[in-house]
């Protein structure tokens, strides 16, 4: 699910749809256009001024324009990443793709022609990138370690400084438990707290991390 608080909408997967959530009136919502994704299943999906990307299951990226009205642009097909792709994220016009263990940034001001900016490979892999999250010149990725199908209990935080999409530089690295979902405040002072959890169990791990250049 991702929410647009401008035009009052939630964008909505599941099972072989996306759907539109109208929620103007917070106590009674309501489903104003739904498509059929043909057997495909939303995985992740990331949203900002109009545009809306689709990472499925099947690892097709679907780009959808909001405004006027809800369209269909097409399917995108990134070049430079690694196979398992798990997260997509929006912001200011970049596209950050998380896929097994490479960070991969196209600019998509022109959703209808994105632009290769670089990939970064975080140097294991056995890395799996499964969720981001961006918070001022820093994306924050939730790492898991899955030598096997199984996976195993290790993960990671990776904080990498993006000021430079063309270049990212890594700037921390953590020791976490198995996770999937990260989360991030900005407390001010050059800190943030990072949340880092699993889906499936019942687990969060709170880490404060401070980040100043030297």
């Amino acid at each position: 699910i991702v929410a647009s608080s401008y035009e009052k909408r939630l964008y909505v997967g599941g099972t072989d749809y996306i759907g539109v959530i109208d929620i103007s009136n917070p106590s009674s919502p309501s489903e104003i256009f739904w498509l059929n994704l043909g057997n495909e299943t939303p995985q992740s999906c990331t949203y900002e001024n109009g545009t809306l990307v689709v990472l499925t299951t099947s690892s097709h990226y679907h780009i959808f324009k909001t405004q006027p009205s809800f369209s269909y642009l097409g399917l995108f097909y990134p070049a430079y990443t690694g196979s398992f792709p798990r997260s997509v994220l929006l912001k200011n016009g970049i596209l950050y793709i998380g896929s097994r263990a490479y960070l991969t940034i196209y600019n998509l001001s022109d959703p209808q022609a994105p632009v290769f900016l670089s990939n970064t490979f975080l140097g294991d892999d056995y890395y799996q990138i499964n969720d981001m999250k961006i918070s001022n010149s820093f994306i924050f990725l939730a790492v898991d370690y899955m030598p096997s199908l199984g996976g195993t209990n290790v993960g990671y935080g990776f904080v990498y400084d993006i000021s430079n999409p063309l270049e990212p530089i890594k700037y921390a690295k953590f020791n976490a438990d198995d996770v999937t979902k990260i989360a991030v405040r900005d407390a001010g002072d050059g800190s943030y707290y990072i949340y880092l959890g699993a889906q499936n169990t019942n687990f969060l791990t709170l880490y404060k991390a401070y980040l100043t250049y030297q």
